[in-house]
C-alpha cells in the first residue's frame, strides 16, 4: 500500500491544536491547585513568598479564628430561656402586688369576736366595710372594719379604721393598732405592741406592751391608762449619765411598800 504523507501545513495545524489542548489541561490543573490565586501568584514559589511575607497577618487570622465559637454554638448558657424569664416576671409581679393594698370591701370574713366561759373562740361571719384593705398575705389576713388595714401574716383588723400588722395580731377596737406577735388591741383608740399581751376589753389602757410567751401564757410588761398612770413589771429608773439609757447615773424609783428611805440628789 502506498504511504500517505501529511503536508507541512497540515502538521503545523495539528501541532497547534495539540498544544492548545495541552495548555488548556495545564490551566485547569493549575487553577485546581491554586484555587484561583491569580497571575500574580501563579507559581508555587510566588505563593510561598506570599506566605513568608505575611506570617504575622496569618497568625493574627488564626488567633481570631480560634476564638470564634463553633457554628453549632447558640449562647444558650448566656441568655435566659423564655421559661426562666416568665418565672422572674412572676416573682417581680408578686412582689409588686404585695406592696399594694387589695380592696376587700364587701368580702365575707370569719372573725373571732370573743371567747366563751371555757376559753374557746367565738366566731361569726362579717362582711368587710367600705375601704377595707389587705396587704401581703391575701389568703390569711382579714380586714373587715370600715377603712381597716391588715398587713403582715395572719392578722385581723375588724375595728373600724383599725390597723393590724406583724403576725397573728388582732385590732378589734375602733381606731386601734395591734403590732408584733399575737397581740390584741381590743379597746377603742388603743395601741398594743410586743407579744402575747393580756387583752383589755374595758377601755382601761391606752398603751400596752406584752411580754407573754403563748396564747395560754399572756402577760404585760408595761401599761399606761387613760389617766396617765404607768405600770411596769420590773423596776423603773430615772436619769442617765449617758443620756441614752439606764447606767451608773440612773436612780431606781421606790416601789410602794419598799422600806422608807429618802434619796437626795442634786438635779
Amino acid at each position: 500500500m502506498a504511504k500517505k504523507y501529511l503536508s507541512l501545513d497540515r502538521l503545523t495545524e495539528y501541532d497547534a491544536l495539540l498544544k492548545s489542548v495541552i495548555d488548556e489541561k495545564i490551566d485547569i490543573a493549575k487553577n485546581d491547585l491554586l484555587n484561583g490565586a491569580g497571575k500574580a501568584y501563579d507559581t508555587l514559589k510566588e505563593l510561598g513568598d506570599l506566605i513568608d511575607e505575611n506570617t504575622t497577618a496569618l497568625e493574627a487570622l488564626e488567633s481570631v479564628a480560634s476564638g470564634k465559637a463553633d457554628a453549632s454554638h447558640n449562647h444558650d448558657d448566656v441568655y435566659y430561656t423564655e421559661t426562666e424569664i416568665d418565672e422572674q416576671i412572676e416573682i417581680l409581679q408578686e412582689q409588686l402586688d404585695n406592696s399594694a393594698g387589695k380592696d376587700v370591701s364587701g368580702q365575707t370574713f370569719t372573725i373571732v369576736t370573743g371567747q366563751d366561759e371555757n376559753g374557746n373562740d367565738i366566731s361569726e361571719d362579717v362582711v368587710a366595710g367600705t375601704g377595707a384593705e389587705v396587704f401581703n398575705d391575701y389568703n390569711n389576713n382579714k380586714a373587715s372594719g370600715k377603712y381597716s388595714h391588715a398587713e403582715g401574716s395572719w392578722t385581723t383588723a375588724s375595728g373600724n379604721s383599725s390597723h393590724s400588722e406583724g403576725n397573728g395580731s388582732i385590732a378589734s377596737g375602733e381606731n386601734s393598732h395591734a403590732e408584733g406577735q399575737s397581740t390584741k388591741a381590743s379597746s377603742a383608740n388603743q395601741h398594743v405592741q410586743g407579744k402575747y399581751n393580756v387583752e383589755d376589753t374595758s377601755d382601761t389602757y391606752a398603751h400596752i406592751v406584752g411580754n407573754g410567751t403563748s396564747n395560754s401564757k399572756r402577760s404585760n410588761t408595761h401599761t399606761i391608762d387613760w389617766d396617765g398612770n404607768g405600770w411596769f413589771a420590773g423596776d423603773v429608773y430615772v436619769g442617765s449619765a449617758s443620756g441614752t439609757n439606764k447606767d451608773e447615773g440612773s436612780v431606781k424609783l421606790l416601789k410602794e411598800g419598799d422600806a422608807a428611805s429618802v434619796i437626795i440628789r442634786e438635779w
